[in-house]
């Protein structure tokens, strides 16, 4: 009896041992495993976007970090979409840029949001009741010259809207009737306009924006009145970034380009 439980106890240990052995590893060819990097791409599932970026190099300034880097993002070809200097939707990270997306007139015009006083002497009595203490008749007039402008395109009633993208700096903002900068959500972040923007973060580090780049708008016509033809400023390339705590900065210099028409 026990020289058979010792036999059955030898069996259960040798495949016990038998199953622990290591299994064989056999390389795939170099085709197949090139192949099987896409399945490592981050894509959305929900929408089936890839979202890839590939690091170039990273400008470091003490503990400050401005990295550069090619990133893909892109959902599929659009009608009349126009690729990049580094391909369809493909986007090179190198310094920053304030983006304008323009509504109606630009801000800064004689007839724009703020340096029009649209917003002062027209959206904002509208919006909050302040004609309230004029005739019936006053009111009437002044609402339908407002509808009118607004319609035509003669009263700038929205304000432009700008997209910060430079390293960690990032957020949305619009100016409102006196030209105070509104960020969209709220940011601690200072913003002065002079020959471009200078924006300052919560950390104190300034960054300056004062590479123009432009855009000629073609008129756009209807039955009542015609809009003539617009050149603003579209975009502020990044130019410098000062540190609060030493005199050290950091440079940007652009070449300039040819104009793109469409």
């Amino acid at each position: 009896m026990n020289k058979i439980l010792i036999f059955l106890i030898c069996v259960c240990y040798s495949n016990f041992t038998l199953s622990q052995q290591m299994p064989q590893i056999f390389p795939v060819s170099p085709e197949a495993a090139s192949l099987g990097k896409y399945g490592d791409l981050p894509v959305n599932l929900a929408t089936g976007r890839i979202n890839y970026s590939i690091p170039i190099f990273t400008i470091k300034e003490g503990n400050f970090e401005l990295p550069i880097y090619l990133s893909y993002n892109h959902s599929g070809l659009l009608a009349e979409e126009d690729p990049g200097i580094v391909g369809l939707g493909w986007t090179l990270h190198a310094g920053g840029m304030i983006i304008r997306q323009l509504r109606g007139k630009p801000d800064e015009g004689s007839l724009g949001y703020v340096a029009g006083n649209i917003g002062r002497d027209w959206v904002i009595p509208f919006n909050f009741g302040l004609w309230n203490n004029l005739s019936n008749s006053e009111i009437t007039a002044r609402t339908a010259n407002l509808f009118d402008g607004a319609d035509s395109g003669r009263l700038d009633t929205q304000p432009d809207q700008f997209i910060i993208n430079a390293g960690n700096l990032s957020g949305t903002f619009s100016n409102n009737e006196y030209g105070e900068a509104i960020f969209y959500p709220h940011k601690n972040y200072k913003v002065a306009q002079n020959n471009g923007y200078v924006i300052t973060d919560d950390n104190g580090v300034k960054y300056s924006f004062e590479a123009k780049e432009s855009t000629f708008s073609e008129p756009i016509t209807n039955s009542e009145q015609p809009n003539p033809p617009m050149y603003y400023t579209s975009g502020w390339g990044l130019t410098k970034i000062e540190f609060p705590t030493s005199n050290s900065s950091i440079d940007f210099e652009y070449s300039i380009g040819s104009d793109y028409f469409k």
